[in-house]
């Protein structure tokens, strides 16, 4: 098990995201520094606001622990923010939160347009005088001091909470579903600015949708509150294109759900972004099942364990999969993060053997295959949220229910 550095917030945070955008270096006692952009969604107790927070996350270049978060801009966020999607379209940097109240808010960065920009040269954009409501949300939202005034409102998309959002930076545009039933894309143009009204608009009879992501420029993934999957094309109409087998259980695993009814619930998603036939989802106890977005058979496997039991908050697939194998593995390597305050990896279990490694229950819910979890760190509270840098995959970003940030470096060997 590794260890992670860690750093006070003194707010309570909800998700982190790696910024798309080069680290700074700098100085400290003659030592470098690197200094690497994320954005979180928190709760500040202190002033009873929810906050979205953009900063710098400042490590020593040799040893690579955290000295510090060191907070580039705080904007009041209207309502909880439910999820935040991150991308970067040309020099275009976007900050996409899904919110309790509905509503969709984006923030906008920019990077200038030179060699070696990094995050140091962030600028923020604030909302055009076409954006915003009247001169005088504008002049208000000048004088507060907490930066509101960069946070752009979409349109009021649903009347329910906004449960999750996706970008698609090929298509250009903007994905979220609702717990109401209703899914919306919304296109961006070219500067990721706010392109015009709903471009696809869905309402099901399902109860309601708990997550959605991109698999390609056209098609989209949902979970349904109460489980399940569905595929989504929007050249074929407002209606889902395949939805997984009832016989599967509502998260994957139709043993234990059968056993313990619609309390098992998915809570993530995320899809391969090399190979968007495959799709992980996350639910609550602790359960991990990778699906074939073709639906042609159960999914692919299964894990959960004692030593990471508790519901999955987040999962992705592991971007260090290219740098492990010469091959590529019918089973891609994941990352998720549970209630119970555990981070762990899940392989193959036949390629996960050593210390450490925890047999699934992929056998026993009858998937064709088992994964095994190793537990990469153990915190004695919740586990909320976490990102991995995509450049290699070494630096893994986590923020706690105790108000903390965590600093995992994992040495990979290229």
């Amino acid at each position: 098990m590794s260890q992670a550095s860690r750093f006070f917030l003194g707010a309570s945070p909800f998700r982190a995201r790696w910024l798309p955008c080069p680290a700074s270096t700098g100085l400290a006692a003659d030592e470098e520094l690197l200094e690497m952009p994320c954005v979180l969604a928190s709760w500040s107790e202190e002033a009873k606001q929810h906050m979205i927070i953009v900063g710098d996350v400042r490590k020593q270049a040799d040893s690579h622990d955290m000295l510090e978060f060191a907070p580039k801009l705080t904007a009041r966020h209207p309502g909880r923010a439910t999820d935040l999607q991150v991308a970067r379209i040309d020099d275009s940097i976007i900050a996409a939160t899904s919110s309790s109240n509905g509503g969709i808010y984006l923030l906008m960065m920019q990077l200038p347009p030179i060699p070696g920009a990094t995050s140091a040269d962030l600028q923020f954009v604030a909302p055009s005088a076409d954006d915003v409501d009247s001169d005088e949300d504008a002049a208000a939202a000048a004088a507060a001091d907490d930066n509101s005034r960069y946070l752009h409102e979409l349109p009021q998309l649903h009347e329910a909470p906004a449960a999750s959002l996706d970008i698609n930076t090929t298509r250009q545009a903007l994905l979220s579903v609702s717990g109401d039933g209703s899914i919306c894309v919304v296109p961006l143009d070219a500067l990721a600015q706010l392109g015009g009204e709903c471009s696809f608009k869905a309402a099901s009879s399902w109860s309601g949708y708990s997550q959605g992501r991109w698999v390609d420029s056209h098609t989209f993934a949902t979970t349904g509150v109460l489980g399940g999957l569905q595929v989504w094309d929007l050249r074929r109409g407002a209606k889902p294109v395949a939805s997984s087998s009832l016989a599967w259980g509502h998260t994957g695993c139709g043993a234990l759900d059968k056993q313990q009814g619609p309390a098992r619930q998915l809570l993530c998603l995320d899809v391969h972004p090399s190979r968007p036939n495959l799709a992980a989802t996350g639910a609550l106890g602790g359960g991990v099942a990778l699906w074939d977005l073709r639906f042609q058979a159960g999914p692919l496997a299964l894990a959960g364990s004692a030593a990471a039991a508790g519901d999955v908050w987040e999962l992705k697939f592991d971007p260090c999969e290219p740098l492990m194998s010469s091959s590529v593995a019918a089973v891609p390597p994941l990352l998720y993060c549970t209630s119970d305050g555990a981070l762990c990896s899940a392989y193959a279990a036949e390629a996960a053997g050593g210390q450490g490694a925890v047999p699934g229950l992929g056998g026993a819910c009858g998937a064709a295959g088992s994964l095994a979890s190793q537990l990469l760190l153990q915190d004695s509270c919740s586990i909320n949220s976490f990102d991995v840098d995509q450049s290699v995959g070494q630096d893994i970003l986590a923020v706690t229910d105790f108000e903390c940030m965590l600093l995992l470096h994992r040495p990979v060997e290229l």
